[in-house]
């Protein structure tokens, strides 16, 4: 999902939903890189599904675990700033368009081969089970601004998901 486009979604909901606080979900700095850098990078694993079919076609993380690219760490830390760069770019300019307290963080981090705990191997990504500073200790700013005066409220609708559908989103977006 392009940074735009979330932006674009996040005026909306402000505009459509004065009393409530909203939180917004930029996939960048994340996995897939979009950027110039990125996109010479043979990401695999990217597919209408989320579904890599073979190793081979494994995410950039899994094809540097087991050596199967000439990609460099160096080159893989280039796109995921790159990517940074692209959101936060996005961010600065939606940050001037809200006038409430705004709060920018992150879901996880990223181990680019750092060894971890219990056992000293190199970790690639953000495997689950994982408790490792580089994954868990992530930025928080806070900006200024008056808090939303939020009402609570019904749900204006609700879908009800099968278990299935929960679980592929959750692993298309890397979480299973």
């Amino acid at each position: 999902m392009p940074p735009e486009t979330v932006a674009t979604a996040v005026r909306k909901a402000v505009a459509e939903y004065p009393d409530k606080r909203l939180v917004a979900h930029f996939m960048q700095p994340h996995y897939p890189f979009i950027g110039e850098i990125g996109q010479r990078i043979e990401q695999g694993g990217i597919s209408p599904t989320g579904q890599g079919s073979t190793v081979n076609d494994s995410d950039i993380w899994t094809k540097m675990k087991f050596g199967l690219t000439d990609v460099t760490t160096d080159e893989v830390w280039a796109a995921y700033r790159e990517n940074l760069d692209i959101v936060l770019d996005e961010v600065r300019v939606l940050v001037d368009d809200l006038t409430n307290r705004t709060v920018i963080t992150a879901d996880h981090g990223n181990m680019l081969g750092e060894r971890s705990r219990p056992l000293p191997a190199p970790v690639w990504g953000h495997p689950r089970q994982i408790e490792s500073p580089e994954l868990l200790e992530v930025p928080w700013l806070s900006l200024d601004g008056e808090p939303r005066n939020v009402v609570a409220s019904a749900p204006e609708s609700r879908t009800r998901l099968d278990s299935q559908t929960v679980n592929d989103r959750l692993s298309d977006l890397g979480y299973k």
